[in-house]
């Protein structure tokens, strides 16, 4: 006569399956399958953003205050490049002043104010600076020699555009400084030989 199962016996065994299966889990040797340490995640900060870099400070204007220049910004007549006579009395001062006026008028190149009767640069609207009239100034007293004293780029243009050359030069940024540079140059080695030349007796 079979033998009628005890109702009891599953739950035992599925105890003794689940105690066994618990100590298999609990043994650390490895049991087949990829073992691998854990993962370690390290939070990394963004890159710090960067700093912008602070607008150059601009150079002080120039002070005309007790030299030949304080008439510059009320020249109403700039000269031409013709060479025609001009009916102005600071444009006279300052040609009467000779050597005098030759310093402030270098300082002047980089003055990037317009005149007290503003004018525009030709084909622009853009202002006719005092450093501008300052250029032509020097030019016109003939203290500056023209082309020399424009980049050599800049000079290579003015078979074709002109005096137009200068005036499309002259208002990208930093220009007004390199042509004072180069005026100082030009200037300086004017003075140089004059002051080296033998007196004539």
């Amino acid at each position: 006569m079979a033998r009628t199962r005890n109702p009891l016996d599953v739950p035992l065994a599925l105890a003794a399956a689940l105690a066994l299966a618990l100590v298999a889990c609990g043994n650390d040797e490895p049991r087949g399958g990829v073992q691998s340490p854990p993962a370690t995640v390290t939070a990394v900060s963004p890159p710090p953003a960067p700093v912008p870099a602070a607008p150059p400070v601009p150079a002080p204007l120039p002070d005309y205050t007790g030299t030949p220049c304080s008439v510059l910004p009320a020249v109403e007549n700039p000269p031409t490049m013709i060479g025609k006579p001009v009916a102005d009395p600071a444009y006279n001062a300052l040609k009467d002043a000779g050597a005098a006026a030759v310093p402030c008028l270098v300082l002047a190149l980089s003055d990037p104010r317009p005149l007290d009767h503003p004018q525009s640069l030709p084909g622009t609207k853009a202002d006719f600076t005092v450093g501008d009239l300052a250029f032509f100034l020097l030019v016109d007293f003939g203290r500056v020699d023209f082309l020399r004293a424009l980049p050599p780029e800049v000079a290579a243009k003015v078979t074709d555009r002109g005096v137009f050359a200068y005036f499309d030069w002259i208002v990208a940024p930093g220009s007004r400084e390199r042509l004072q540079s180069r005026v100082r140059d030009q200037v300086g080695t004017a003075t140089t030989a004059a002051a080296s030349a033998p007196v004539q007796r």
